[in-house]
């Protein structure tokens, strides 16, 4: 299993808003795959996959969360 954690987008912010998943709960990813756009500061950044499996999300889209905590797994 791989844990995919909210990224720090720039030096300065503490949180990121989770935009938007581009795969659903339960969809096969492959490494390196686009799966979330975040938001910090007007900065936006795309989460890919830390490896391949099969997507849990576990921060629900809209959501605000702190850099550094997990948003979903990979298993």
């Amino acid at each position: 299993m791989a844990d995919v954690f909210a990224p720090r987008v720039d030096p300065s912010t503490e949180t990121v808003r989770i935009l938007k998943w581009k795969k659903k709960d339960g969809d096969h990813v492959e490494a390196g795959e686009g799966i979330a756009s975040v938001e910090g500061a007007k900065t936006t950044f795309d989460v890919k996959a830390p490896a391949a499996g099969t997507l849990k999300i576990i921060a629900a889209e809209g959501s605000r969360v702190k850099v550094g905590s997990k948003i979903a797994e990979v298993s």
